[in-house]
């Protein structure tokens, strides 16, 4: 996934995307009810951006 923001000049311009911090959320968050996996979800992204973040 992050390939395809890097190679697409609609999102590569993006400072996220030039300094690699394009993340993906896990597919198992999503594939029976999103709305289950929201609180999950919250929390891996706050993981991802405050590594030492106790949730």
């Amino acid at each position: 996934m992050a390939d395809e923001f890097r190679n697409n000049p609609a999102w590569n311009v993006l400072s996220a995307v030039k300094a690699g911090r394009v993340y993906t959320l896990p597919e198992n968050l999503f594939l029976l009810n999103p709305g289950l996996g929201y609180p999950k979800s919250v929390a891996y992204m706050a993981r991802l951006v405050y590594p030492g973040i106790d949730i």
